[in-house]
């Protein structure tokens, strides 16, 4: 099932369910440096945040999930009370403000980084669900297969709709490139992760 965002766009269902289970995985954003800082103003004018948008408001902390099969009525789940720490937080008009760093849409990344197993014919080979951002800094290896050991290696490898934001991340100085890296180590899951 698919439902659109505020833009008009197509998020995916599955996504959207595993947001509302995976808020006990919230990530924890750590003080940055000045480098850091830096590295999260380029990381949104290279164009990263085109996908890894910073944060999706939800209307409603309340996910209501109809069953599959059995006919019976919903779960409920309460983004602001399930989980582990730290929660989410509700607005006063009850909206839900979650930083995750994706956007929660497919995107076609191109043939270099094609999945070779089979979807059995759901999804295209070169589409992907834009990752969540949250807790980047303390999982490595990046990518769908792991091919990316480190951070740097994963943004250069983008590809199909994301080619000209890596092309635009490759024309940056070394330094530039080392204070997206920066910012990005910010974003952490683990609290004895520390920003250096």
């Amino acid at each position: 099932m698919q439902r659109r965002d505020q833009l008009g766009g197509i998020l995916d269902h599955d996504a959207l369910l595993a947001l509302g289970r995976g808020i006990k995985a919230h990530y924890l954003r750590l003080g940055g440096s000045r480098d850091a800082q830096t590295g999260e103003q380029l990381f949104n004018s290279v164009g990263c945040a085109s996908c890894h948008t910073t944060a999706l408001t939800l209307n409603s902390a309340i996910h209501e999930e109809a069953p599959d099969l059995s006919g019976g009525g919903p779960f409920t789940v309460d983004l602001t009370v399930s989980g582990k720490l730290p929660r989410l937080q509700k607005s006063s008009d009850g909206s839900v403000r979650v930083e995750l760093f994706s956007d929660l849409k497919r995107h076609d990344m191109g043939a270099s980084l094609a999945d070779p197993h089979s979807s059995f014919g759901t999804v295209d080979a070169t589409q992907f669900l834009t990752r969540p951002l949250w807790g980047v800094a303390v999982t490595a290896p990046y990518l769908h297969d792991g091919r990316a050991p480190d951070l740097q290696t994963a943004i250069a490898l983008h590809d199909g709709e994301a080619l000209s934001v890596a092309k635009a991340y490759l024309a940056l100085p070394a330094v530039s490139q080392a204070q997206i890296v920066a910012f990005l180590g910010t974003l952490s899951r683990d609290p004895q992760h520390t920003d250096d």
